[in-house]
């Protein structure tokens, strides 16, 4: 199955982001992954990859990389076993384009201060963006081809973007 994940912090554009693609590729389904604290992420987490949408490619407004990223720093730890991590990652890097929505930390807090955030993001957002940093740097690689960094204030990204999608949802990777 395809499926295209958008990860980024509060505030880097990831929600106006995923309406821009919706409007580019009308065949994109959003699946907003809200989490509840004491969500069983061992049944959770499959249901979700497990889902058929039909002739509709899933587009995540956040997913599995939020987890790494907001449970350490909000919680304090991050939620499931090791073998379901290592079972979901496994899968994502198999089958799905990883977008990581990242703007500059001031265009970020900008971001963060428009939109309400959930309780602690704003005190940690540059300790989550560094977070989300080294996650998603060390998931560029496996991910062969199908990641993209994206920054909405560079004009040109935007159709890169769009390019690599295209050959990704319509063709190989």
């Amino acid at each position: 199955m395809k499926r295209i994940i958008v990860e980024g912090v509060d505030g880097s554009g990831k929600t106006t982001l995923i309406d821009k693609l919706r409007s580019e590729f009308h065949f994109l389904t959003v699946v907003v992954n809200e989490k509840q604290a004491d969500q069983d992420f061992e049944n959770w987490w499959p249901k979700i990859l497990e889902t058929d949408h039909g002739d509709r490619v899933p587009i995540h407004d956040r997913f599995y990389y939020s987890e790494l990223v907001y449970g350490p720093i909000i919680r304090g730890n991050s939620l499931g076993s090791p073998a379901l991590h290592v079972r979901v990652r496994n899968q994502l890097r198999r089958e799905a384009f990883l977008i990581y929505a990242r703007p500059s930390l001031d265009a970020i807090i900008k971001g963060a201060e428009v939109n309400p955030q959930m309780d602690g993001v704003k005190v940690y957002l540059e300790e989550l963006t560094n977070s989300y940093d080294a996650i998603m740097r060390a998931q560029q690689h496996y991910y062969d081809g199908r990641f993209y960094q994206y920054d909405w204030r560079y004009k040109s990204d935007y159709p890169a973007l769009v390019d690599k999608l295209e050959r990704y949802l319509l063709g190989g990777n």
